[in-house]
C-alpha cells in the first residue's frame, strides 16, 4: 500500500474520531445546561450554545 494511502486513512479516523467525541461532549454540556434552566427561552438556548461550543474550544 502507498504510504500517503495509509496516511489519508488514519488522518480520516482521527478527525472522525475527534468529532463523534466533540459532539459527545457538546451534547453533554447542553444537556447539563438545558436540565439546569427551568424556563428555556429561544435566547437561553443560543447562549448555551455558545457557551458549551466555547468550552470546547
Amino acid at each position: 500500500m502507498n504510504k500517503y494511502f495509509l496516511t489519508a486513512i488514519i488522518g480520516f479516523f482521527s478527525v472522525l474520531i475527534g468529532l463523534c467525541l466533540g459532539l459527545w461532549f457538546f451534547k453533554q454540556e447542553l444537556s447539563r445546561g438545558l436540565l439546569r434552566e427551568q424556563k428555556s427561552t429561544p435566547a437561553k438556548i443560543v447562549d448555551l450554545v455558545l457557551r458549551a461550543s466555547l468550552r470546547a474550544l
